[in-house]
C-alpha cells in the first residue's frame, strides 16, 4: 500500500489487549483501491470500534486531533500524495516539532 495504512492495522490488530484508537485523516476518494483495502483489514480484524476513516479533515480538525493523540505520522510533501512520513510522539504536530522521517 502506499502509505501503510494496512500494514499499520495489520500490526495493532495484535495488541488488542492495550488501550489505543487509530484515525486516518485524509482523503478516502481520492484512491478507491486502497481505501477499500484498508476497509477491508478493519473488517479483516474486527477493529471497526478502535480504527477511524475521518477523510479529508480541515487545519483545525486536524489540529485537535494532534492535539489529542499520543503518538502522529504524517505522510507529506507538496501533493500529499507521495512522499516521506514523520512520526510525533506525544501529539505533538510532525512538521512542528522536528520529528525523523521514515520511510
Amino acid at each position: 500500500m502506499r502509505k501503510g495504512q494496512t500494514e499499520l492495522i495489520d500490526a495493532l490488530a495484535g495488541l488488542t489487549d492495550l488501550p489505543w484508537e487509530l484515525v486516518c485523516a485524509g482523503s478516502t476518494t481520492r484512491d478507491a483501491e486502497t481505501t477499500r483495502a484498508v476497509r477491508t483489514a478493519i473488517e479483516r480484524h474486527r477493529l471497526t470500534s478502535r480504527v477511524h476513516l475521518a477523510g479529508v479533515v480541515e487545519d483545525e480538525a486536524l489540529d485537535a486531533l494532534y492535539a489529542t493523540a499520543q503518538a502522529c505520522g504524517q505522510h507529506e510533501n507538496g501533493t500529499r500524495q507521495q512522499g516521506s512520513h514523520r512520526i510525533a510522539p506525544q501529539g505533538r504536530r510532525p512538521r512542528a516539532c522536528g520529528s525523523p522521517k521514515t520511510s
